[in-house]
Parts: structure tokens; C-alpha cells; sequence
């Protein structure tokens, strides 16, 4: 269990947010040539006077109630993953005991839709589209078989479906229409990343020629470690020069760099498309005391610390940060000791440089299946818990996994409240 934390830690050390591809005919990108750089300052030397005179911690500490019965305020539609899900005083089960069920609770009708799943839910991972309106799942891989992913709208209904070669996993969406889908890790000589529309079945090969790219760790490959904006004209990619890593911001259209930044992980674009968070270790502090901080990069290339948890913590990692959808909140599990168990829910208002930190723990990364199952690049999706936010932003749904049954629970992010409000029940998306 502690060598697979340790493991996790240090292949998302460099990035951990990426694509995946689908089997298509491979076709060579042209060898980008540097015409321009405009360098951003590497994130150890941004300057920290002005956000060490705002950068503040507020520790919230509320009880937590389990009466639901006062949430009226909800929009939108809760997505939960489980076996039999006690919601609303309601058990809501599937057709028989050997599969499991996605529940679609509509907040505004208070009621609910089943979606039946095939296998155990625990083997499924789900990734929202940014305008929150899709859902899109698929099986874990534990063999090369090839699996269905499925896009489902706020109904519980399929609006999209595209079958997997056995050699390649789903990741994550590029934009509102397009999935990013990348290759299996044992096909090293293969660099496409491949963007899908799972309704009309359109694809789109992303350019992979990029300077210097780093591909070198033993569990992933390029594409883990390289995200482009949701319209393809500006990629992060990992950059290897003299056995540095650097994090450079390259403009494909243009073929130029637009600036790079010391190392960084859990990279991700804002639903508006204008910046990007990266995590990235402080590099004035010891290497045994360790503090991560959040930079953000503008589209243009310019660098700015948004937090500054050297000033307050003796030591602080963080694991995946989400985007609020109006881009100005950063919601991510803040750790303070290493092994990982614990962490507790952080949200960064990136617009006042205020982080709200909550008291209740929870495993960030947890292990559902057993020590004799592995799923590939799936073992990451399936064994981690993010932060789901609310399509209104004044939400998150938080999974608690104890003893293997997960509890979910609601933050109310304005009175600063938590309430448990469903049992054995994993949240995986929240949409309008």
C-alpha cells in the first residue's frame, strides 16, 4: 500500500493530467523550429512579495449533519456510482447482485434515474466535459480488451458511444465535444494522441513532434505529461534538457515556445480557456521540507503564484486540483504528511488569494480492489477521489472511502457546512 502511494507520488511528480489515444493510422507531425521564446520566470524565483501580504488560510472546522432536508438550494444533476445507494431516505438498487448502477438525482424534481452498469462500479472511471452537460465512462483495463466508452447526458441517457482498441485508454475530455483518448503504456514507439467526438465518431490526430520531449518514466509516456487547450493551439508538454525537466508552454500554430517553468504537476486549462494551474515545488525550501504551490500561466505565457503555504505550513502536497466551472475557484487535497493517508479539502479563490481549509480528512487516493489488481493507466482513475464541483460553483461533492464502502458528502462552499448525504455511494459528476 505504501510503496503503491510512493510510486503514484513520484510518477505524477512531473505531470499527472493528460490523453489518451485510439487506434488510427499514425501521421508525422512537421518538426516544430523555435522562431521565438519568451521565457516565464521558473516558479521558485516568482516573486512572493505581494501575495505574501494577501495570501491567507482560513481553517473551517463545521460539524457535519446528516439532514438533507435543507438543501434546497441545488441545481442541476448529482451522478453517483454503487452497488445499492442509500440517497434520500431511498435505496436505490440494480437489476441483480452482481452489477451496479450510476444514479442520475435530478435536484430540482427530487428524483432519481438508474443507469444500469455491466461490472462492479469500483472498475469504472468518468470524466465530465467542461460545459458540464456530459458524463463519459468506461470499464478499467485489466487485460487488452477491448471496452465501450459511453457518453451519458443529465437524463441518464446515452448520447454517445465509440468502442476502445485493446491497446488504448480513454483519459479525458479536450473540449466540450471532443475526447482526448491516448495509447496503452507498452506501445512506446507510437506518440498520436487522438481526439474523438463520441457522437459522430470524428478524430483528430494532435501534433506530438514537439522539441526535446520528455518521455523517459518507466509508468507513463508522453501523452500523460502533455495537455493542449481545449482548441489544440497551445500545448504543455515536458521538455528534457541536460537531464532538467522543464514545463514549456509551446504555441503549435506558430511553432514557438511561449515560456517554460521548472518541472510541475496536475497541470489543467480553465474552462474559459485564458490560464492554466500547475503545481510546482518550491524550490527555496529544503528538499526534505517540500512545499507545493499553485502557479498560474496566462495563455500568453506569463507566470503568477497563486498561494504560498511555506509562509503557514511546515510541509503541504497537493493532489487533484479541479477548476471551479467560471475558472476562478481551485479546489484540490492539501496533505501534510508524507506517506499520504489523509488530506483534507482545500478551495483557492484565485481572484482575493484566500484558501478555505477544511478539518474533515479523507483518502485522496483510495484502494478499492484489492493488492492483486492492477488496471494500467486505469489504476490512477479508478483509485482516486477528486472534488466534484457543482455546476453553480457553490458546491463540492467529496467521496469519504473507509473499511471499502464510500460515503459521499456535500460542501456548501458560502455557509461553510458539510452534510453527509448518501451511503455507499461514490459521486462521479455533477452536471446542469
Amino acid at each position: 500500500m505504501k510503496q503503491y502511494r510512493t510510486l503514484l507520488y513520484l510518477s505524477v511528480l512531473v505531470f499527472l493530467v493528460g490523453c489518451t489515444q485510439q487506434a488510427i493510422a499514425p501521421v508525422d507531425s512537421p518538426t516544430p523550429v523555435i522562431t521565438q521564446v519568451s521565457t516565464m520566470i521558473p516558479s521558485s524565483e516568482i516573486a512572493d512579495d505581494e501575495i505574501s501580504n494577501i495570501f491567507t488560510i482560513n481553517s473551517l472546522c463545521p460539524e457535519i449533519s446528516n439532514d438533507a432536508s435543507s438543501l434546497a438550494d441545488l441545481k442541476g444533476t448529482m451522478v453517483l456510482a454503487g452497488d445499492e445507494i442509500s440517497f434520500e431516505n431511498e435505496k436505490f438498487s440494480p437489476d441483480n447482485d452482481q452489477t451496479s448502477i450510476l444514479l442520475f438525482w435530478n435536484t430540482s424534481s427530487q428524483k432519481g434515474t438508474i443507469y444500469q452498469l455491466p461490472e462492479s462500479q469500483e472498475y469504472y472511471y468518468y470524466v465530465t466535459s467542461p460545459d458540464k452537460e456530459k458524463l463519459a465512462f468506461t470499464q478499467g483495463k485489466t487485460l487488452a480488451i477491448s471496452y465501450d466508452v459511453i457518453v451519458l447526458n443529465h437524463d441518464g441517457e446515452e448520447s454517445g458511444r465509440f468502442t476502445l482498441p485493446d491497446d488504448w485508454n480513454l483519459f479525458d475530455w479536450l473540449n466540450n465535444e471532443m475526447l482526448l483518448v491516448r495509447q496503452n503504456r507498452l506501445q512506446k514507439d507510437k506518440k498520436e494522441l487522438v481526439s474523438v467526438n463520441p457522437v459522430n465518431g470524428e478524430q483528430q490526430i494532435l501534433p506530438a513532434n514537439f522539441p526535446n520531449l520528455y518521455s523517459g518514466m518507466t509508468l507513463v509516456d508522453w501523452g500523460a505529461l502533455t495537455i493542449f487547450d481545449p482548441t489544440s493551439t497551445l500545448a504543455l508538454y515536458p521538455k528534457i534538457e541536460e537531464n532538467e525537466v522543464t514545463s514549456v508552454l509551446w504555441n503549435v500554430r506558430n511553432n514557438m515556445e511561449m515560456g517554460s517553468i521548472s518541472s510541475g504537476k496536475w497541470p489543467r486549462w480553465s474552462p474559459d480557456r485564458k490560464r492554466l494551474f500547475i503545481v510546482a515545488d518550491d524550490k527555496s525550501t529544503p528538499v526534505d521540507v517540500g512545499h507545493d504551490e499553485i502557479v498560474l500561466i496566462k495563455s500568453e505565457g506569463d507566470a503568477t503564484r497563486a498561494t504560498l503555504f511555506r509562509n503557514h505550513l511546515e510541509h503541504d502536497i497537493i493532489n487533484l486540483p479541479v477548476w471551479s466551472p467560471n475558472s476562478r475557484y481551485v479546489a484540490f487535497w492539501l496533505s501534510t504528511s508524507v506517506p499520504i493517508k489523509t488530506a483534507k479539502l482545500a478551495v483557492l479563490d484565485t481572484e482575493t488569494s484566500t484558501v478555505d481549509l477544511y478539518c474533515k480528512e479523507v483518502d485522496p487516493f483510495p484502494y478499492r480492489m484489492g493488492e492483486n489488481n492492477t488496471l494500467g493507466y486505469a489504476y490512477y482513475q479508478v483509485n482516486s477521489a477528486p472534488p466534484i464541483w457543482s455546476p453553480d460553483n457553490k458546491y463540492l461533492l467529496i467521496e469519504d472511502y473507509q473499511e471499502f464502502r464510500s460515503s459521499t458528502y456535500l460542501f456548501d462552499l458560502q455557509s461553510h457546512s458539510i452534510t453527509k448525504i448518501a451511503d455507499d455511494a461514490r459521486p462521479v459528476g455533477w452536471l446542469k
